[in-house]
């Protein structure tokens, strides 16, 4: 069998040679590469230019510096954005530059990151990045941030134009007392922390034109539906005050506006000194005349008795019943005596209550020197009253001398002006359904009269004897000056005739 023949030792000496030969040709081609990746790198690296192929926000920066990336991306994507954002709540529009809302985009920072493209890593690595940018291109963002400290502020100047409060349903008396429903308006408030966490997220995006904010109804409490029910004018009055008087007139309006739109539902009472409150200065009230034991002083809240006696006289008119009311000390000139009604905080109060089958609504109007209270409700709660008087009578006020030695004989000086009085009886005729008429006594009243105090001069006058001595010669005895009738001085505020009996009448 023949042996296997071996390679000549020479011919694998040179095959060694050769492989060698390319190795270290390799080698040395590696190294050369090797040296211009490094050189080519560190070339790269110095230069301060953002590599070739890199853009921001789509716009090509290559080959810029990172202050020249900026200013281009600037002038070339910044100036296409919207430069105002537009914020809707409900029925409006708000208009507001993006800077205004907070909004800041970082282009200094983009234009960092990319000028690190191509820079990070090994060598052989931005090596690699930098051959594939031949290829294809690499987007660098723009970092968009919202100052939610701005964007608050904002909304709230925002909320100044959005806000509004709702509206009730109300209602309007013209003409013959026809009733009008005005309808119910619903309230909107801008909710700002709320609009404030929203827009945070949305105002992020650099392009965005439009975005709704957070908005809140608010409900109104009486709609035109609740109001349904209001039909017709019950019961009015109007009584009249000088508007000159302002202390009074500002006192009878803050009470006016405290009553209107009270609503009473059927069995429902009403107390006005619950209703109005305790008249205070730190609520408002003012100084003004009141009555107090017959006579006039000056305390906090004069004029709202006049409130109460417009309410008592259009309640009664609008057949509902009275629980308390109080005559005041003397006459007052407003109403027919006999029909007012006083109020006094802790003492004495005026209450009714609603008697009939329906809701009805309470209305009170300040205005030209004009108190107008009305009361609104079902047609078929309403009827024909009358109020008749009778029994009106003056009581003349009496006369109290008072000697007194400062004064000459003879002269009379009034020291306390004196008032008459009165007496009055109301009576509520309603007629029925049936068409009779049914009468009720409502009250007997009182006025008492305020006597009069006269001063009446005790001290004789120069060269005339003292009281009981006779008169010196020549000078005639001074008969006493007669007292002058009580009704020069105190002319009456009504002046009925015996007997009569006036009446009112509500259709």
């Amino acid at each position: 069998m023949a042996q296997p023949v071996e390679p000549r030792p020479r011919k694998r000496r040179r095959a060694v040679r050769v492989i060698a030969v390319v190795a270290i040709a390799l080698a040395l081609i590696a190294g050369a590469a090797a040296v211009s990746v490094a050189l080519a790198t560190r070339q790269f690296a110095g230069s301060g230019q953002i590599a070739e192929g890199v853009t921001i926000a789509k716009v090509p920066v290559g080959g810029q510096t990172e202050q020249e990336a900026a200013e281009t991306v600037r002038a070339q994507w910044v100036s296409s954005l919207p430069t105002e954002i537009t914020l809707k709540a409900a029925d409006i529009e708000w208009k507001a530059a993006p800077e205004k809302l907070g909004v800041k985009l970082d282009l200094e920072q983009a234009a960092a990151n990319a000028e690190r493209v191509g820079r990070e890593g090994n060598a052989i690595e931005q090596l690699v990045t930098r051959w594939r940018l031949r290829h294809a291109t690499v987007d660098v963002s723009v970092t968009c941030t919202v100052d939610q400290t701005a964007l608050r502020a904002a909304l709230a100047e925002m909320a100044q134009q959005v806000n509004r409060k709702a509206s009730n349903a109300s209602v309007r008396v013209t003409g013959a007392d026809d009733v009008t429903i005005e309808p119910e308006k619903v309230g909107v408030t801008l909710d700002v922390e709320a609009s404030t966490q929203a827009l945070a997220t949305k105002l992020t995006d650099p392009t965005l034109r439009d975005a709704p904010v957070v908005v809140k109804a608010d409900q109104p409490s009486v709609t035109a539906r609740d109001l349904a029910y209001l039909e017709k004018v019950l019961g009015t009055y109007t009584t009249h005050f000088d508007p000159g008087q302002t202390n009074r007139t500002h006192n009878l309006t803050l009470a006016a506006q405290a009553i209107d739109g009270t609503v009473l539902l059927p069995g429902q009472e009403f107390s006005l000194n619950t209703t109005v409150g305790q008249r205070l200065s730190e609520r408002g009230y003012r100084t003004a005349p009141i009555f107090r034991e017959g006579e006039v002083v000056q305390d906090i809240g004069g004029g709202v008795c006049q409130v109460a006696t417009t309410v008592y006289n259009a309640a009664l008119f609008a057949n509902l019943d009275v629980l308390e009311r109080h005559n005041h000390g003397r006459v007052v000139t407003y109403i027919p005596t006999g029909r007012d009604a006083s109020v006094y905080w802790g003492s004495a109060d005026f209450r009714l209550r609603n008697s009939l089958g329906h809701t009805v609504l309470m209305l009170a109007r300040v205005g030209g020197g004009d108190l107008t209270v009305t009361f609104i409700g079902s047609k078929a709660d309403d009827t024909d009253v009358e109020l008749v008087r009778s029994g009106v009578s003056i009581i003349p006020h009496g006369v109290k001398e008072i000697k007194d030695p400062k004064l000459e004989e003879g002269k009379r000086v009034v020291d306390k002006k004196g008032h008459n009085g009165a007496t009055a009886t109301l009576t509520m005729r309603v007629k029925q359904p049936d068409g009779t008429w049914v009468s009720t006594v409502l009250h007997h009243d009182v006025y008492p009269a305020g006597t009069e105090v006269v001063k009446v001069g005790a001290e004789p006058k120069e060269g005339e004897p003292l009281p009981g001595q006779p008169p010196g010669p020549g000078k005639p005895p001074q008969p006493a000056q007669p007292a002058l009738p009580d009704w020069w001085t105190n002319p009456p505020t009504e002046e009925p005739a015996p007997g009569e009996a006036p009446s009112d009448t509500q259709r």
